[in-house]
C-alpha cells in the first residue's frame, strides 16, 4: 500500500493524496487556533500557583531542597510583553538574606546548575521550586520546642528553626520513630536534619522569658525596648522555667506606657511573656510586678 505521507526527492513530480492534503489543512488550522488562543486567552497556559520556576543566580550549583531568595521576576511587562509575563512566573533566585527574603523564598524541587563553568555546562540554571504548600527541606533545629522555621541568613542549604516564622514544621527526623513529638523522650536531637514543612504560613508561639536588664516603657508613640532571656516553659506553666535555659537572648519592644516604682517599664530579672507579630517583631508584657 502506498504511503500517503511519503517524502519526495528533488525533481520528482509532487502529487498530493486527499489524506495528506487534509492532514496538512488540519495541522494548519490547529496552529492558527493555538496562536489565536494565546493572544486572546493568555491565562490558559499559566502554571501551578504553588510551584514556580526559578533561575539560580547564586553562582553555584544547588541540590534539590536548597533555599533561594526571590529577587523579582525574570520577565516583566516592561521588559517583554504582557503575553509573555502572563504565561509563566519565573523568578531570579539568589542566596537568601534575612533583610530581603524572610517572606520571599522558595525550596528547590529539583537541582539547579549555575550555567557554564570553565566552558562546561553543569546543568540548567532553571528549576522548579516550592513557593507554598507542603515540602521536604533541611532545618537547623536550635531547640526541640520550636514549631516554625525561617531562612538562615546567607545560607541556601537549610532553614533554621524558631518560635516564629513562615514555615510550620509538620515533622522532623529528630521526632524519632512513629512520629513522637519533642518532649516525648524520643528523638530530641537538635542540629541540621530533614523535615516536612508547610510553606507560606505566618505563626508564632507564646514564650516565657526573664528581662535581661531593665526594659523601658513606651514614650508617646515610640515603644520601649530591651532584651529578654528566653526559657522553655514546662508542664504548661512558667514556674521553674529558669531551670531550663536561657535558650537565647532576644531584642524586644514594649508597647505599655506603665512604669514600675523604679521608673522602668519592666525591671531587670522579672518574668515576662513574649509574642511575635507578622513582621517577626517580638513584643513583651510583664508577668509579675517589681518591688
Amino acid at each position: 500500500m502506498t504511503d500517503p505521507f511519503a517524502k519526495v526527492a528533488i525533481g520528482d513530480p509532487v502529487r498530493f493524496s486527499a489524506q495528506a492534503w487534509n492532514a496538512m489543512l488540519d495541522a494548519a488550522k490547529g496552529y492558527l487556533r493555538e496562536q489565536h488562543s494565546a493572544v486572546l486567552n493568555p491565562l490558559t497556559t499559566t502554571r501551578s500557583a504553588t510551584i514556580i520556576r526559578v533561575k539560580n543566580e547564586t553562582g553555584s550549583p544547588l541540590v534539590r531542597g536548597s533555599i533561594l531568595g526571590l529577587d523579582g521576576p525574570l520577565f516583566t511587562p516592561a521588559d517583554t510583553s504582557e503575553d509573555i509575563f502572563l504565561r509563566e512566573v519565573i523568578f531570579r533566585g539568589t542566596t537568601p538574606t534575612a533583610d530581603q527574603h524572610k517572606r520571599r523564598y522558595c525550596v528547590l524541587l529539583e537541582p539547579a546548575g549555575s550555567g557554564t563553568v570553565y566552558g562546561y555546562d553543569n546543568g540548567s540554571q532553571f528549576a522548579r521550586a516550592f513557593l507554598s504548600g507542603v515540602c521536604p527541606v533541611k532545618i537547623d533545629i536550635k531547640d526541640i520546642s520550636h514549631e516554625y522555621a525561617n531562612i538562615d541568613d546567607g545560607n541556601s542549604a537549610n532553614l533554621v528553626s524558631s518560635r516564629f516564622g513562615h514555615a510550620r514544621i509538620l515533622w522532623r527526623e529528630g521526632e524519632g520513630p512513629y512520629g513522637h513529638f519533642p518532649g516525648s523522650g524520643y528523638g530530641e536531637d537538635t542540629g541540621v536534619q530533614w523535615a516536612i514543612v508547610m510553606l507560606g504560613v505566618t505563626g508564632s508561639c507564646f514564650s516565657v522569658g526573664v528581662a535581661n536588664g531593665a526594659i523601658s516603657a513606651r514614650s508617646g508613640s515610640a515603644p520601649g525596648s530591651g532584651q529578654v532571656d528566653l526559657y522553655r516553659s514546662g508542664s504548661g506553666s512558667y514556674s521553674g522555667a529558669t531551670e531550663d535555659g536561657p535558650l537565647e537572648t532576644i531584642d524586644v519592644l514594649n508597647d505599655s506606657q506603665d512604669t514600675m516604682t523604679s521608673g522602668n517599664g519592666i525591671d531587670d530579672g522579672l518574668r515576662v511573656s513574649v509574642a511575635w507579630d507578622a513582621d517577626d517583631v517580638a513584643w513583651v508584657a510583664p508577668l509579675e510586678c517589681g518591688t
